[in-house]
Protein backbone atom coordinates (compact mmCIF):
# COMPACT_ATOMS: atom_id res chain seq x y z
CA UNK A 1 0.00 0.00 0.00
CA UNK A 2 2.81 2.56 0.61
CA UNK A 3 3.65 2.33 -3.44
CA UNK A 4 0.31 2.94 -3.98
CA UNK A 5 0.27 5.96 -1.84
CA UNK A 6 3.41 7.33 -3.04
CA UNK A 7 2.36 7.41 -6.60
CA UNK A 8 -0.98 8.89 -5.72
CA UNK A 9 0.70 11.88 -3.75
CA UNK A 10 3.19 12.25 -7.01
CA UNK A 11 0.20 12.70 -9.58
CA UNK A 12 -2.17 14.33 -7.57
CA UNK A 13 -0.21 17.49 -8.17
CA UNK A 14 -2.58 17.82 -11.36
CA UNK A 15 -5.98 17.65 -9.29
CA UNK A 16 -7.33 14.30 -7.98
CA UNK A 17 -9.58 13.92 -11.12
CA UNK A 18 -5.88 13.46 -13.45
CA UNK A 19 -4.61 11.25 -10.81
CA UNK A 20 -7.70 9.41 -11.42
CA UNK A 21 -6.76 9.03 -15.34
CA UNK A 22 -3.35 8.33 -14.70
CA UNK A 23 -4.13 5.57 -12.21
CA UNK A 24 -6.46 4.25 -14.58
CA UNK A 25 -4.35 3.86 -17.22
CA UNK A 26 -1.32 2.42 -15.08
CA UNK A 27 -3.71 -0.25 -13.97
CA UNK A 28 -4.03 -1.43 -17.36
CA UNK A 29 -0.88 -1.64 -17.70
CA UNK A 30 -0.30 -3.62 -14.56
CA UNK A 31 -3.37 -5.97 -16.33
CA UNK A 32 -1.32 -6.32 -19.56
CA UNK A 33 1.84 -7.47 -17.62
CA UNK A 34 -0.55 -9.99 -15.80
CA UNK A 35 -1.12 -11.19 -18.93
CA UNK A 36 2.31 -11.70 -20.10
CA UNK A 37 3.66 -13.16 -16.86
CA UNK A 38 0.58 -15.83 -17.31
CA UNK A 39 1.65 -16.42 -20.34
CA UNK A 40 4.88 -17.37 -18.96
CA UNK A 41 3.42 -19.03 -16.06
CA UNK A 42 4.67 -17.31 -13.25
CA UNK A 43 1.87 -18.23 -10.72
CA UNK A 44 3.05 -15.85 -7.79
CA UNK A 45 4.07 -12.85 -9.52
CA UNK A 46 1.32 -12.35 -12.21
CA UNK A 47 -1.43 -11.99 -9.35
CA UNK A 48 0.14 -9.08 -7.76
CA UNK A 49 -0.03 -7.21 -10.77
CA UNK A 50 -3.55 -8.22 -11.04
CA UNK A 51 -4.20 -6.78 -7.79
CA UNK A 52 -2.02 -3.97 -8.70
CA UNK A 53 -4.62 -3.54 -11.53
CA UNK A 54 -7.43 -3.39 -10.10
CA UNK A 55 -6.48 -1.37 -6.96
CA UNK A 56 -5.18 1.35 -9.34
CA UNK A 57 -8.42 1.28 -11.40
CA UNK A 58 -10.59 1.59 -7.91
CA UNK A 59 -8.46 4.28 -6.53
CA UNK A 60 -8.39 6.18 -9.64
CA UNK A 61 -12.69 5.75 -10.27
CA UNK A 62 -13.25 6.46 -6.35
CA UNK A 63 -10.90 10.01 -6.89
CA UNK A 64 -12.60 10.97 -9.94
CA UNK A 65 -16.06 9.90 -8.29
CA UNK A 66 -14.94 12.62 -5.88
CA UNK A 67 -14.28 15.61 -7.98
CA UNK A 68 -17.07 18.20 -7.98
CA UNK A 69 -17.60 18.41 -12.12
CA UNK A 70 -21.63 18.01 -11.54
CA UNK A 71 -24.95 18.50 -14.03
CA UNK A 72 -28.07 18.23 -13.31
CA UNK A 73 -30.71 15.10 -14.21
CA UNK A 74 -34.38 13.99 -13.32
CA UNK A 75 -34.34 11.67 -10.28
CA UNK A 76 -36.28 9.08 -11.89
CA UNK A 77 -33.32 9.03 -14.97
CA UNK A 78 -30.50 8.64 -12.27
CA UNK A 79 -32.56 5.95 -10.84
CA UNK A 80 -32.64 4.52 -14.30
CA UNK A 81 -28.37 4.61 -15.15
CA UNK A 82 -28.12 3.32 -11.83
CA UNK A 83 -29.58 0.30 -12.61
CA UNK A 84 -27.83 0.19 -15.53
CA UNK A 85 -24.71 0.28 -13.78
CA UNK A 86 -25.26 -2.80 -11.82
CA UNK A 87 -26.00 -4.12 -15.31
CA UNK A 88 -23.08 -3.33 -16.84
CA UNK A 89 -20.79 -4.20 -13.52
CA UNK A 90 -22.40 -7.86 -13.61
CA UNK A 91 -21.44 -8.64 -17.46
CA UNK A 92 -18.22 -7.23 -16.66
CA UNK A 93 -17.61 -9.85 -14.19
CA UNK A 94 -19.90 -12.66 -15.77
CA UNK A 95 -17.29 -12.13 -19.00
CA UNK A 96 -13.91 -11.65 -17.12
CA UNK A 97 -14.19 -13.76 -14.47
CA UNK A 98 -16.87 -16.14 -14.55
CA UNK A 99 -16.44 -16.65 -18.81
CA UNK A 100 -12.22 -15.98 -19.02
CA UNK A 101 -10.79 -16.44 -15.96
CA UNK A 102 -12.17 -20.12 -15.11
CA UNK A 103 -11.13 -21.35 -18.42
CA UNK A 104 -8.22 -19.65 -19.13
CA UNK A 105 -5.83 -18.87 -16.89
CA UNK A 106 -6.38 -21.09 -13.08
CA UNK A 107 -7.14 -24.25 -13.86
CA UNK A 108 -5.51 -24.80 -17.25
CA UNK A 109 -1.61 -25.83 -18.25
CA UNK A 110 -2.87 -24.72 -21.56
CA UNK A 111 -4.61 -21.71 -22.35
CA UNK A 112 -8.48 -22.65 -23.58
CA UNK A 113 -10.30 -20.32 -25.72
CA UNK A 114 -13.55 -19.25 -25.34
CA UNK A 115 -15.42 -18.60 -28.72
CA UNK A 116 -19.11 -18.66 -27.01
CA UNK A 117 -21.49 -16.83 -24.49
CA UNK A 118 -20.95 -13.17 -24.53
CA UNK A 119 -17.59 -13.98 -26.33
CA UNK A 120 -19.76 -14.90 -29.35
CA UNK A 121 -20.37 -11.27 -29.60
CA UNK A 122 -17.15 -9.91 -30.01
CA UNK A 123 -14.06 -10.99 -28.94
CA UNK A 124 -13.67 -8.38 -26.13
CA UNK A 125 -17.26 -7.77 -24.57
CA UNK A 126 -15.70 -6.27 -21.75
CA UNK A 127 -14.68 -3.41 -23.38
CA UNK A 128 -18.31 -2.37 -23.74
CA UNK A 129 -18.93 -3.31 -20.17
CA UNK A 130 -16.49 -1.58 -18.84
CA UNK A 131 -17.92 1.72 -21.28
CA UNK A 132 -21.48 0.90 -20.55
CA UNK A 133 -20.40 0.75 -16.73
CA UNK A 134 -18.73 4.06 -16.28
CA UNK A 135 -21.03 6.18 -18.84
CA UNK A 136 -24.26 4.80 -16.41
CA UNK A 137 -22.43 5.38 -13.34
CA UNK A 138 -21.38 9.24 -14.21
CA UNK A 139 -25.09 9.68 -15.30
CA UNK A 140 -26.31 8.17 -12.29
CA UNK A 141 -23.91 10.19 -9.85
CA UNK A 142 -24.56 13.41 -12.41
CA UNK A 143 -20.71 13.25 -12.47
CA UNK A 144 -18.77 14.62 -15.65
CA UNK A 145 -15.76 13.25 -14.45
CA UNK A 146 -16.91 9.79 -14.87
CA UNK A 147 -18.29 9.97 -18.40
CA UNK A 148 -14.81 11.43 -19.24
CA UNK A 149 -13.32 8.61 -17.94
CA UNK A 150 -15.84 6.50 -19.95
CA UNK A 151 -13.86 7.47 -22.72
CA UNK A 152 -10.65 7.65 -21.49
CA UNK A 153 -10.63 4.19 -19.89
CA UNK A 154 -12.48 2.57 -23.18
CA UNK A 155 -9.20 4.08 -24.88
CA UNK A 156 -7.09 2.89 -22.78
CA UNK A 157 -8.78 -0.57 -22.73
CA UNK A 158 -9.06 -0.73 -26.12
CA UNK A 159 -5.53 -0.31 -26.85
CA UNK A 160 -4.55 -3.08 -24.29
CA UNK A 161 -6.72 -5.60 -26.04
CA UNK A 162 -5.39 -5.07 -28.86
CA UNK A 163 -1.84 -5.38 -27.22
CA UNK A 164 -3.40 -8.43 -26.00
CA UNK A 165 -4.35 -10.06 -29.58
CA UNK A 166 -0.92 -9.07 -31.02
CA UNK A 167 1.39 -10.33 -28.65
CA UNK A 168 -0.27 -13.16 -26.49
CA UNK A 169 -3.56 -14.66 -27.77
CA UNK A 170 -1.98 -15.29 -31.60
CA UNK A 171 0.91 -17.09 -30.00
CA UNK A 172 -1.02 -18.84 -26.74
CA UNK A 173 -4.31 -20.01 -28.90
CA UNK A 174 -4.24 -22.12 -31.85
CA UNK A 175 -7.54 -21.52 -33.43
CA UNK A 176 -7.30 -17.66 -32.54
CA UNK A 177 -6.68 -16.51 -36.16
CA UNK A 178 -9.70 -18.28 -36.88
CA UNK A 179 -11.86 -16.31 -34.17
CA UNK A 180 -10.66 -13.36 -35.43
CA UNK A 181 -12.29 -14.31 -38.95
CA UNK A 182 -16.05 -14.83 -37.61
CA UNK A 183 -16.14 -12.17 -34.72
CA UNK A 184 -16.06 -8.86 -34.69
CA UNK A 185 -12.97 -7.11 -32.34
CA UNK A 186 -15.47 -5.26 -29.89
CA UNK A 187 -18.59 -4.06 -31.72
CA UNK A 188 -21.03 -6.81 -32.55
CA UNK A 189 -22.56 -6.94 -35.82
CA UNK A 190 -25.53 -9.14 -36.97
CA UNK A 191 -23.51 -12.42 -37.58
CA UNK A 192 -22.27 -12.24 -34.21
CA UNK A 193 -25.57 -11.41 -32.44
CA UNK A 194 -26.94 -14.22 -34.61
CA UNK A 195 -24.37 -16.54 -33.56
CA UNK A 196 -24.35 -15.50 -29.81
CA UNK A 197 -28.70 -16.20 -30.37
CA UNK A 198 -28.18 -19.82 -31.60
CA UNK A 199 -25.98 -20.65 -29.34
CA UNK A 200 -28.26 -19.59 -26.43
CA UNK A 201 -30.77 -22.25 -28.15
CA UNK A 202 -28.62 -25.04 -28.30
CA UNK A 203 -27.69 -24.49 -24.52
CA UNK A 204 -31.60 -24.79 -23.64
CA UNK A 205 -32.29 -27.34 -25.54
CA UNK A 206 -28.58 -29.32 -23.68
Amino acid sequence: MTLFVKIVLVVNRGGSEVTGYILGILGFLCLLGFDLLSKNHKKLSKYLFLVSGIMFLLIGSILIAQSNTRFILPTSIRVLFGVMTILFLLLLVYSVVYEVGKNTYQYHQVPKLITNGTYALSRHPGVLWLFGFYLSLGLALTNQGLLIAAVVFTFANTIYVYVQEKIIFIHIFDHYQKYQQHTPFILPNYRSLKAFINNKKMEEKN
